[in-house]
């Protein structure tokens, strides 16, 4: 159901966020770990199927820089879990 698909999660090195993006990976969706902190991308590398964009949910332009890095990753976004 997930295959392929590209799932942003907001906070997802964070306690819930980890959970939503071990649950996309092992169902074979691509986990767009979204986090401010970089330690987010130490665990989007212990995914098999992830990719992590530094994002401060606070800052529009932090926003939007990383929905352009996606975009220009993977060319879409499928859905987001805003956590």
């Amino acid at each position: 159901m997930l295959k392929n698909k590209i799932v942003v999660i907001t906070g997802g090195n964070g306690l819930l966020g980890r959970e939503f993006c071990r649950s996309v990976s092992e169902n074979n969706g691509i986990a767009i770990v979204a986090d401010y902190e970089e330690k987010g991308q130490v665990f989007s590398k212990s995914l098999k199927n992830s990719f992590f964009c530094k994002m401060d949910i606070t800052s529009e332009s932090s926003i939007k820089n990383c929905l352009n890095i996606i975009s220009k990753k993977y060319g879409k976004i499928d859905a987001l879990v805003n956590n």
